[in-house]
């Protein structure tokens, strides 16, 4: 009984597999026609506008320390530190 249990088991692993790594690639094929898509026209207009300045995004504050990456203050460009 015990040899038959373990054919089986056997027998459909290398099925489990290819299911596995089928899901797998599938999900990567999603993900990368997500990433390859144009962007929602609301997206575009957000992105157009940051890109000429006036789009009021904020960089990000990863750590909560009140700075951007570049050691700025949030929100502070690069002519404001200089003066």
């Amino acid at each position: 009984m015990e040899m038959a249990k373990a054919r089986e088991w056997k027998r459909t692993a290398s099925k489990r597999k290819r299911k596995r790594e089928a899901s797998i690639s599938r999900a990567f094929g999603e993900d990368e026609s997500r990433r390859s898509a144009p962007p929602t026209p609301e997206n575009a207009a957000r992105i157009v506008d940051a890109m000429k300045g006036r789009g009021g995004i904020v960089p990000r504050d990863p750590f909560g320390l009140g700075e951007s990456s570049a050691g700025r203050p949030v929100g502070e460009s690069a002519q404001q530190a200089a003066r």
